[in-house]
């Protein structure tokens, strides 16, 4: 896939992480711990103590909502050199990479289950935000339903939306 500085974005998944690359920069997902496999969770686990994310080689802390009832609780949140970024939900198929409170970047799984983005936002996302994007989207995936839809879910199917 291309971004919208023509940049070639690249993911893999390798025993048990999820890498991006975009240029010159790079994110790993990958999980450290734990081997209970979370069903619609890629990675398998939104336990931020079971995983590491890694930005250009350097480890970023990482917290990760429970992914339950509500779209926030989906959110995934990390600091990178100073800047605050969150990843989360928008709509049930797209979430979306801000920076500070400024999206740069919507993502969704297309019909073969690849990461798929736009990035027509307010501020055009770097190499890294690109390559950090696209593995979080690949790691713990797109999109979740608003509250009251997950709350009927979650009664007519006995458990949360995962």
């Amino acid at each position: 896939m291309v971004d919208g500085q023509k940049r070639t974005i690249v993911v893999r998944v390798v025993d048990g992480q999820i890498e991006g690359a975009a240029a010159d920069a790079g994110a790993v997902v990958r999980r450290i711990a734990g081997d209970r496999m979370r069903s619609g969770i890629p990675i398998g686990t939104r336990e931020a103590d079971e995983l590491e994310l890694t930005v250009n080689g350097e480890a970023v802390p990482l917290s990760a909502g429970k992914g339950r009832l509500s779209r926030r609780s989906f959110r995934v949140a990390f600091e990178y050199r100073g800047a605050d970024y969150v990843f989360g939900p928008v709509t049930d198929d797209e979430s979306a990479l801000s920076r500070g409170g400024v999206e740069l970047a919507r993502y969704f799984i297309n019909a073969d289950d690849q990461v798929e983005f736009f990035d027509d936002g307010a501020q055009t996302p770097t190499a890294t935000e690109s390559a950090v994007g696209v593995t979080v989207a690949a790691a713990f995936g797109c999109g979740a339903m608003h509250g009251f839809g997950a709350f009927v879910e979650a009664l007519v199917n006995g458990a949360g939306q995962t």
